[in-house]
């Protein structure tokens, strides 16, 4: 609002103009009243004080300072149009209208005929405004305002493209206008289909001219965000909430980005001061959610506590994936029972994600509710076809739901209900060394022995370092040497079968005592002695009080 003419200004005026380009308008204003002290005709200070004061909120002074330069200089049409602009922004539309009227007689007419468009538009009389400006733009075609006034015209006859046309020409005749740019901008995004990057490049201008515009730093981040592109969108959010610190949009906007760039201490601090600001519902979800991925025990508390008050907040109501994190929170948190009404919830929202079962039924398991949960894994068999297992993670996971209800039949005691199951299993996976594992223990409860020994043997075709298979093969061997004993003596060929694998599962496992006394045993009934102290010895290194291993050392004195 600084004239023009600012190189011709007198000289007492500078410091005066310098202040209000700098927006200090209150040494402004105690400059120019000390001016017009010294110097009370001086319409130029009177003028300028009415537009600091104006600036700083004393409306009726920059009015009555505006109309004495006025007075001063009747026909000056910058002092005219400040005049009429002011009494309307203050919705004094007749005194403003009768300003501009005085100003359509004056030979420079461009700012009354600017003016009565303005009042006119204001009024919602949108034609007749637009051919004021229209012919206010006819008797200057350079003018930024005209073109601002034409844009606003349109834009309240929601002809967005001319409305947009003109504001485009004003900024290109007056390329530092923000405020220009920052209309033009929103003004793109309701366009259909909005013109997203023409409205980030309009508010990025506004960011360019004036750091400190909060608003442009907000569009600039919200646009990006929306765009998928969080890196960008947050170096101006935080810029935003910088100037704004107490915006619910900007605290809210900038903590879902924080999330999306996994910076979650951030994104937790973010959400947690949106919602103090605005306790939503959106903000508390999103703190939720930021507290389940944070993944401490604390954090999972609040985000079970935080999905609790969503629960009971009136017309809400949890979305899926709410009742997912909220179900896996307790889970984490060992809540088994309160979990699993969760996981079943959001069940009843997707009933596609029939994987959910094997969770349920992971949670029944914990709380010793086996029929549950094997009802929850006869449930997931029930909705899957074999014909839909096309890909090899299809039958992976199909398996796993057998295996899982074999392991409940094993925590039953039904170990034939055991075998079957994990049979079956294995028919989708068999190459699942747990499984095969389970399968051995299960038969081994059944005094199947020569099933147990085949599915150990499985396990180590499968891995060849399993602890367990080379100590039950070892021990297999062991007790087979004995039942095989005659009179030429032991069965020599299953004793070193045993020591093969018991030598291996001591290797693997050097503080199981079974795998040493084991060990022990089979040297003794080979005759190699030292080897069978050694290994006496070595169990009871791990347990002094291991009575064979004692006993089988005494036999051993006399050698």
């Amino acid at each position: 609002m600084v004239s023009e003419a600012f190189s011709q200004t007198p000289a007492s005026l500078r410091k005066a103009l310098d202040a209000i380009q700098n927006k200090d308008y209150q040494s402004a204003i105690t400059l120019l009243e000390s001016e017009l002290k010294r110097t009370p005709d001086m319409e130029e200070a009177r003028y300028y004080l009415g537009l600091a004061l104006w600036e700083v909120g004393r409306k009726d002074q920059a009015i009555a300072e505006i109309k004495k330069a006025r007075q001063s200089s009747p026909k000056n049409p910058e002092y005219l149009f400040t005049h009429g602009k002011f009494l309307l922004d203050q919705k004094m539309h007749v005194e403003a209208k009768a300003i501009f009227q005085e100003g359509l007689k004056q030979k420079n007419k461009t700012n009354a005929l600017y003016g009565m468009g303005l009042v006119l538009v204001a009024q919602d009389s949108l034609d007749r405004g637009l051919e004021f400006f229209l012919q206010a733009r006819e008797a200057d075609s350079n003018n930024a305002k005209v073109y601002r006034g034409i844009g606003d015209a349109y834009a309240k006859q929601k002809v967005l493209s001319l409305a947009i046309e003109n504001y485009n020409k004003a900024v290109e005749i007056e390329p530092g206008w923000i405020e220009v740019y920052f209309t033009l901008g929103k003004l793109l995004l309701k366009e259909r289909p909005p013109r997203v990057n023409e409205a980030l490049a309009a508010f990025k201008k506004v960011v360019e001219l004036d750091p400190n515009n909060a608003e442009a730093h907000f569009e600039v981040g919200n646009l990006y965000y929306l765009a998928k592109r969080p890196q960008e969108a947050l170096p101006e959010l935080e810029s935003f909430v910088k100037l704004k610190p107490n915006s619910y949009p900007g605290q809210f906007i900038l903590a879902k980005t924080q999330y999306a760039v996994r910076k979650l201490p951030e994104a937790v601090a973010s959400a947690e001061r949106a919602y103090k600001i605005d306790p939503t519902t959106d903000a508390l979800e999103l703190l939720a959610r930021v507290y389940f991925d944070s993944r401490d025990s604390t954090s999972l508390q609040k985000s079970a506590e935080a999905y609790t008050k969503l629960s009971q907040s009136n017309g809400y109501q949890l979305e899926g994936d709410s009742y997912l994190r909220w179900g896996r929170a307790l889970s984490r948190l060992k809540r088994y029972g309160e979990a699993i009404p969760k996981f079943e919830a959001y069940l009843k929202t997707d009933s596609t994600q029939t994987d959910i079962y094997n969770d349920i039924g992971g949670l029944y398991i914990r709380e010793k509710r086996f029929d549950e949960a094997i009802a929850a894994f006869d449930r997931r068999v029930s909705l899957t076809s074999t014909a839909e297992m096309k890909t090899k993670a299809d039958s992976t996971s199909f398996a796993r739901v057998y295996f899982n209800k074999g392991m409940c039949y094993m925590l039953k005691q039904d170990y034939p209900g055991a075998v079957a199951t994990l049979r079956t299993g294995l028919l989708y996976e068999g190459n699942y060394t747990q499984a095969w594992t389970w399968l051995a223990q299960s038969y081994g409860q059944m005094d199947s022995t020569a099933q147990t020994k085949a599915a150990y043997e499985q396990v180590l075709r499968l891995a060849p370092n399993n602890v367990e298979a080379n100590r039950q093969l070892g021990f297999y061997y062991l007790v087979k040497a004995s039942l095989n004993k005659s009179d030429e003596g032991p069965d020599k060929k299953s004793l070193e079968s045993a020591v093969i694998y018991l030598k291996k599962a001591v290797e693997l496992d050097p503080a199981n005592e079974l795998s040493h006394l084991w060990l022990a045993q089979s040297y003794h009934s080979l005759g190699r002695v030292p080897e069978a102290k050694a290994e006496y010895h070595a169990t009871l290194r791990i347990n002094p009080k291991n009575q064979d291993a004692i006993k089988g050392l005494k036999v051993l004195e006399a050698y």
